[in-house]
């Protein structure tokens, strides 16, 4: 529990008086509309409340995937942390389900049972504050990592973000936040200094290792499960090479294909990291239309020289790619243009997105040659779904590790390798091809579990499908210590349409 001290810092002030206005004023109405629209609520003018039909709902709801999507009938977009409180404590007061969104990038499954539900549109409080001399950044939730490139590499500092630069960066730091700097900087929630929180009753927690430090353990690998952070706190590290990367894309044809996976085995660098500390990999199998086949599309980056970037990786290079392209990149920019530069057209908008993922603790080269093989048949068989491809992250953990497993309940600290199943379709496609995606990518995620170093299915939280287990997410001995918190600070589970660690 709490202790009293730590309680003391729940403002909730602000939310009681509000509240209690409603409480005396309203009736007994269970329209959420009404409810919101309440003329006794002293809304921030920058607060905005719509219904589903009103102009503005669509920019207030829209997601990067529309695959099993949640639906809303009213939208509130608070302006103000106050107004988040207000907005969440009527939520439970009136039983009224709710997603609270900041990039609206997340895909699991689960958010899809939310239905007619509330949107808290977080987009509004998207405040980038770097302090210099402290070495520190201060964020909104409406920020994404697009947004914190200029100022941070401005100011002569970096973070362990994520790849893709539309995602929430909040939203990333509280499952984890796994990528490309791991090796050198760990992942982003072990640079989160403390956070201000709302709560499933409305109240504002203040967590850090020193307050509320249970919450703080748990939003750190959970969060989605345990409340609302208006802000959060990181602290920054110095750029690394002066903020140079250098940068190789290349296509594999796929005669070597096997041969890449072999020379990608060959690279760790350890027993328990994929790859030296400053180098990183993306590889894509996807449908090449010059070929009528699967290719591979492979991204390799190095916190250093070219001549030390070739000798890092000589045995990609050695296979002579059919492409090959090495840039010098900086780190305000690299996010947005390695990798092909893909980085655009992945972040759009309103498409299908289907997605499985998984953790390996090995890479076994006859399961990564046998589903490039197997995507071939699948291309050839489902004209319809060529949008589909397999990703394959080598982000090195020697960072990752320099924090104890037991600091926070991300459980996945040994995992070297992730992968993500994507499969995408556009409008029309036919039932068949939906129905032969899901079945092939389940057959696929239980080849790779196969071999995978685990002795089940385990998966990061921000890339489960959300037809896992719970303990497959959050691992068991976590989970129980996870249960226990969500009994303290969100005993109506007011947060559970986001891989849920309470399944009702």
């Amino acid at each position: 529990m709490p202790s009293l001290s730590n309680t003391l810092t729940l403002f909730w002030l602000a939310y009681g008086v509000a509240v209690a206005a409603i409480q005396a004023n309203s009736g007994p109405s269970t329209d959420p509309l009404a409810i919101f629209t309440d003329p006794s609520i002293k809304w921030s003018p920058n607060t905005t409340i719509l219904s589903e039909d009103a102009a503005g709902f669509e920019n207030a709801t829209y997601r990067w995937t529309i695959f099993r999507p949640p639906t809303y009938s009213v939208s509130i977009t608070p302006g103000t942390e106050k107004d988040v409180m207000t907005a969440v404590g009527l939520a439970s007061q009136h039983n009224i389900p709710f997603l609270g969104t900041g990039g609206r990038h997340g895909y699991s499954t689960t958010l899809g049972d939310l239905q007619g539900g509330l949107a808290i549109d977080l987009s509004k409080l998207n405040s980038v504050a770097v302090n210099k001399r402290a070495g520190t950044v201060t964020v909104g939730p409406g920020v994404r990592f697009a947004d914190v490139f200029e100022p941070l590499f401005e100011a002569g500092y970096m973070l362990p973000t994520g790849s893709c630069s539309c995602v929430g960066m909040i939203g990333a730091a509280i499952g984890a936040g796994i990528g490309r700097f791991s090796g050198v900087g760990g992942l982003l929630s072990d640079h989160l200094l403390s956070a201000r929180v709302v709560t499933g009753n409305g109240h504002l927690a203040m967590v850090s290792n020193t307050s509320n430090s249970d919450l703080f353990w748990g939003i750190r690998g959970a969060g989605a499960n345990l409340g609302l952070l208006t802000s959060a706190t990181f602290k920054l590290m110095p750029l690394i090479n002066k903020g140079l990367f250098y940068n190789y894309d290349m296509i594999i044809s796929a005669d070597k294909a096997e041969s890449y996976f072999k020379a990608v085995a060959s690279l760790a660098a350890s027993s328990s990291s994929a790859l030296p500390a400053k180098l990183s990999m993306a590889t894509v199998i996807n449908y090449s239309s010059t070929s009528g086949g699967p290719q591979i599309l492979a991204n390799w980056v190095y916190a250093g020289t070219k001549a030390e970037t070739d000798q890092a990786i000589k045995p990609i290079l050695n296979l002579g790619p059919s492409f090959l392209n090495g840039t010098v990149m900086p780190w305000n920019t690299l996010t947005a243009n390695a990798g092909f530069g893909l980085d655009a057209s992945l972040c759009a908008d309103n498409q299908i997105n289907d997605l499985y993922g998984l953790n390996l603790k090995t890479f076994n080269v006859q399961t990564f040659s046998n589903v490039f093989k197997k995507m071939g048949d699948f291309y050839r068989s489902v004209p319809d779904a060529r949008g589909a491809s397999v990703t394959l992250e080598a982000f090195p953990n020697q960072g990752t590790l320099e924090t104890p497993d037991t600091a926070t309940a991300y459980p996945w600290r040994d995992a070297k390798y992730n992968i993500l199943l994507q499969f995408s379709w556009q409008q029309p496609v036919s039932a068949s091809a939906v129905n032969e995606s899901t079945d092939f990518a389940l057959e696929l995620r239980d080849d790779f579990q196969a071999t995978s170093g685990y002795n089940n299915l385990t998966v990061y939280v921000n890339y489960a499908h959300g037809d896992e287990t719970p303990e497959q997410i959050y691992r068991a001995d976590k989970l129980a210590r996870l249960r226990e918190l969500k009994n303290i600070w969100d005993p109506k589970n007011m947060f559970r349409f986001y891989n849920p660690i309470i399944v009702s």
